[in-house]
């Protein structure tokens, strides 16, 4: 009843609320739910119009999903979706959306992060996002950021 109610008016939801449900209820194990699907078919068709933070929470929430059941169809095609549309958009993430993209991929398998075929997207991710922020790990990607973040805010009057 309620998922129904919520359903007919999804297109009324920021992406930000959209990436944010999706999280939620993969945090919650609700992804089974088909509201769930509805949820992910809505942000993966408004996909051009994500912000930069919704996009890294939305990919975040997938690889969540990912990390649970890493050979499910189900759960990698829409984590391929968006994480295919993340490379295409890296140029206008900013370096604290970069740190967000690095620590969502350390949350993947290495299988995913590594592997062959539709993996390659996830490396290519991880790749663009080290060169961006010259780091290796997430641990370093913070250190750069907060160190970036001191230097913005001790030049300013």
């Amino acid at each position: 009843e309620v998922s129904r109610h919520f359903q007919a008016c999804l297109s009324e939801f920021s992406s930000q609320g959209l990436a944010c449900m999706a999280e939620a209820f993969i945090s919650a194990e609700l992804d089974n739910l088909p509201f769930f699907n509805t949820i992910v078919d809505e942000s993966i068709n408004r996909l051009g119009s994500f912000q930069a933070p919704s996009l890294c929470t939305l990919l975040r929430g997938l690889a969540l999903r990912v990390q649970r059941q890493p050979l499910s169809p189900s759960h990698t095609k829409p984590f391929d979706i968006v994480s295919e549309h993340v490379v295409s958009r890296l140029s206008e993430m900013a370096p604290h959306n970069m740190l967000h993209l690095v620590q969502t991929l350390d949350l993947l398998p290495q299988a995913i992060r590594n592997g062959k075929g539709r993996d390659l997207v996830v490396s290519r991710a991880r790749a663009v996002v080290q060169t961006s922020i010259g780091v290796d790990d997430a641990g370093a990607a913070y250190a750069s950021v907060a160190s970036s973040a001191g230097d913005f805010a001790s030049n300013q009057p």
